[in-house]
């Protein structure tokens, strides 16, 4: 779980430091996804959606030295996985209204989202006070809220060696 809080400290500085994310299919780089790849369900947490075309946008948020992390099928969706888990604490901030819990990012702007959850978790986890609370927490919000999880999807895109995402097989 540690790595998971490291994972997800990366990527918010990623965000602070990196150009926005596209925040639609359309703004993807040409020929990452078809719009049929875009539009796979890649998680469902709650009653959100993440998409494929989503994950990319995250990936896409980073510097591509942070990329590199990802270059494996298991380091995708190790991220996946932290995606689902920041998503589940942030729901979770909202329903204990912790500080800042009333903001809504909205459904689009994938940056101001995951900026919005990756404090709203963090809010929670300190609320908690220790790891072993936190992970009893995950365990039981992921057996409670998610469900149609598609890590396979995520082998339409690959993290190059230079950090690049592209389309698998291109």
């Amino acid at each position: 779980m540690a790595r998971g809080w490291f994972l997800g400290l990366v990527f918010l500085v990623a965000c602070k430091a990196s150009p926005p994310p596209p925040e639609s299919y359309a703004e993807l780089p040409s020929g990452l996804l078809s719009e049929e790849q875009a539009s796979v369900v890649v998680a469902k947490v709650g009653d959100e959606v993440l998409t494929l075309s989503d994950y990319c946008a995250i990936l896409l948020s980073m510097e591509s030295f942070q990329r590199l992390r990802y270059t494996t099928s298991p380091e995708r969706e190790a991220l996946l996985d932290e995606l689902i888990n920041m998503t589940l604490l942030a729901q979770e901030a909202r329903r204990r209204n912790l500080a800042g819990a009333g903001a809504d990012p909205g459904r689009g702007k994938t940056a101001a989202k995951t900026a919005a959850n990756t404090a709203l978790a963090t809010a929670l986890r300190q609320s908690l006070g220790n790891e072993e609370a936190l992970k009893k927490l995950v365990d039981d919000l992921r057996k409670q809220h998610v469900t149609d999880v598609n890590k396979s999807a995520l082998s339409a895109i690959v993290v190059d060696g230079t950090g690049n995402v592209r389309r698998a097989g291109s």
